[in-house]
């Protein structure tokens, strides 16, 4: 609720500032009659020079609309967070990554040091940190826990649908905003991102304040609203890396915009990219002080290829494969509308003549093919990737019929017709995942099916909790942040290390999991490590219960404890 609410003060500190502003036009406009002075005049060329006219029916401009704008956002707003509700009780396991997360903000909570994690040689200089710092806020307010940890990216996702809301509203009014912000509240790879402890849902959430602040910029409003798009861009590359594609796209559509005077474009392009620079100036001198040549090392490992077999090496996949698993995730009816709308939007911006003009029109056009771009060319194909753009990609579905034709539309064939749009592109449907060679439902966004290796993983993740207390250690042999699902244990994972490494960390530990499929042992190796387990723990589980087990739990033996 927070992005909502941030949302309406935003756009109430926009309408103030318009009337304000209104005010000093009409006031400069008097004095400019009587002979204004140089600077004055100037002012009033810079904010006649960057006003864009939109091919897309105005998006900076309001289409009237009723008082009851706010309910109808309620519409996809209640939708998603019931579903999301349903998250919270059936997807109770964490994703690996999100453990890892959890177990940074929990440390920084903890011990007040950010890079503070015993996971072997994990580069976490390689992500900025801000989003580690929003989850440390929320454990701090709320207890470590899983609820907690989720929390920032449910409220991101409630800001981006807010943001999507506003898009569409002033452009197609509000019941139509509604229908398509409904599209995105209900798409499969959004929900999941929207319930689970992942950079991607808060990067999304900077990257869309970016879109919308430029929307607003370039009407008549001075440099103010570049400089707001400035800073939501600053916060999303000290997120993730990645929203530099959009810093990028802004910079050129500025520097390809008509202005008659050279000293207006600099100065609009200063105003967007002075706040991305001082935060990655904070971020690259925070990272030194802290890291040094660990730090710089990082950054640099980026673009090295890892080397054949290592356990860190990113899953190789085809750009053909890649495409299909992104239309899968977004669902194919998601993504054939996304591909439609933005047809239109390019189509719409050729034939207006308005390439030269610039303004988020040309962004929204640009940004989804440039990162599409940059995700295909990129060594770490990951689908979670591709969450920043579905908002920009929801605008694009929504803007893609004409405002007349909207108006001219009966109310309950738009309703029927959305309605049928959001079951076939939320998770009612199955899809096949090119990559896994799987079929399967879209119930992987509840968390209700997993593969088989999973489930036993979350099992042991929930025994090992269940018999330990908050602040005693679990050490796992591998995939040991799934232990993050109880966010209040400390784990130690153990993956990579030999015998030799991993037994002094034995000494910390209260519950021992290992692993018989863990690739980087020899079966010599795999018998020495459990033998000296097994000295001073003792076995109180095994998944699977019968057969030959895969894992296997140890609870540490109490030799002082009297004897029953």
């Amino acid at each position: 609720m927070i992005g909502f609410l941030a949302i309406g003060a935003m756009r109430a500190y926009a309408d103030a500032i318009q009337d304000v502003q209104s005010r000093v036009r009409e006031s400069a406009g008097q004095v400019q009659l009587k002979g204004s002075s140089s600077m004055q005049a100037r002012k009033m060329r810079i904010r006649e020079a960057i006003s864009v006219p939109s091919p897309f029916g105005e998006i900076g401009q309001s289409v009237k609309g009723s008082p009851s704008a706010g309910i109808w956002f309620l519409v996809p707003l209640l939708i998603h967070l019931t579903i999301q509700v349903v998250h919270a009780y059936l997807d109770r396991a964490p994703d690996f990554d999100e453990a890892i997360y959890m177990n940074l903000a929990r440390n920084f909570v903890r011990t007040g040091e950010l890079i503070h994690s015993v996971y072997p040689e994990k580069p976490f200089f390689m992500h900025p940190p801000l989003f580690y710092y929003l989850v440390s806020l929320s454990f701090a307010l709320f207890g470590p826990g899983l609820e907690a940890g989720r929390l920032v990216s449910s409220l991101m996702a409630v800001g981006n649908l807010g943001f999507v809301f506003s898009f569409l509203r002033k452009a197609r009014g509000e019941r139509w905003a509604a229908a398509g912000t409904l599209l995105v509240a209900v798409n499969p790879a959004f929900l999941y991102y929207g319930h689970s402890v992942y950079m991607e849902m808060t990067v999304a959430f900077w990257m869309t304040a970016a879109l919308w602040a430029f929307a607003r910029a370039g009407a008549g409003q001075g440099l103010r609203w570049e400089r707001w798009a400035g800073v939501f861009l600053g916060l999303a590359c000290v997120t993730k890396y990645y929203a530099g594609v959009l810093v990028a796209v802004m910079a050129l559509v500025i520097l390809i915009q008509e202005h008659r005077e050279n000293f207006i474009r600099v100065r609009r392009l200063a105003a967007l990219l002075g706040p991305v620079a001082i935060a990655g100036m904070v971020w690259v001198a925070w990272g030194l002080a802290l890291g040094g040549r660990d730090f710089i090392g990082a950054q640099f490992s980026w673009g090295i290829p890892e080397p054949p077999g290592s356990i860190y090496s990113w899953r190789r996949v085809t750009n053909e494969a890649f495409i299909r698993e992104l239309v899968g995730v977004l669902t194919p009816p998601f993504a054939c509308l996304a591909a439609l709308g933005l047809a239109v939007a390019a189509r719409r911006a050729w034939r207006s003549g308005s390439l030269r003009r610039g303004g988020v029109e040309m962004v929204l056009v640009i940004f989804p093919l440039a990162y599409l771009l940059f995700l295909m060319t990129f060594r770490e194909k990951d689908v979670k990737y591709i969450v920043p753009v579905i908002p920009a990609l929801g605008v694009l579905i929504g803007l893609a019929p004409t405002l007349e034709w909207v108006k001219r539309l009966p109310g309950w064939s738009r309703w029927t017709g959305t309605l049928l749009l959001a079951a076939l592109a939320s998770p009612l449907l199955p899809l096949y995942d090119p990559v896994t060679q799987q079929r399967h439902d879209n119930l992987w966004v509840f968390g209700v099916r997993r593969d088989a290796e999973y489930r036993r993983y979350r099992d042991a993740g929930i025994l090992a909790g269940g018999e330990t207390k908050p602040g005693q250690v679990v050490a796992c042999q591998r995939k040991g942040p799934i232990i993050g699902y109880y966010a209040d244990r400390q784990y130690v994972d153990v993956w990579g290390f030999s015998p030799g490494m991993a037994v002094p960390f034995l000494e910390s530990a209260e519950i021992v999991i290992l692993d018989r499929n863990t690739e980087y042992l020899s079966p010599q190796e795999q018998a020495t490590f459990r033998e000296s387990v097994k000295q001073d723990f003792q076995q109180i589980g095994a998944l699977p219960e019968s057969g030959t087990p895969v894992l296997e739990i140890f609870r540490r033996i109490r030799r002082d404890a009297p004897s029953p």
